[in-house]
């Protein structure tokens, strides 16, 4: 909620020039209000896997099977 430790935490994450990344929760919700205020006020907002390591700067690939060689 709201009164969480969390937004100090982020505050001083953010002070010390740290990503905050949030999962946005159910906008009806008040458990959700502290992570959704998080988002409005700057941290990135997460929805996959892929979004943290884009945030981190790292290129998400899609894992594709490797391709077998014919056996001739």
């Amino acid at each position: 909620g709201v009164k969480s430790g969390t937004k100090h935490t982020a505050t001083f994450a953010r002070n010390e020039n740290k990503l905050v990344m949030a999962v946005p929760g159910n906008i009806n919700s008040m458990r959700s209000a502290g992570t959704n205020n998080l988002i409005k006020t700057g941290a990135t907002l997460v929805t996959s896997g892929s979004d943290v390591l884009a945030a981190m700067g790292f290129e998400s690939r899609i894992l594709q099977k490797p391709v077998k060689a014919d056996s001739k």
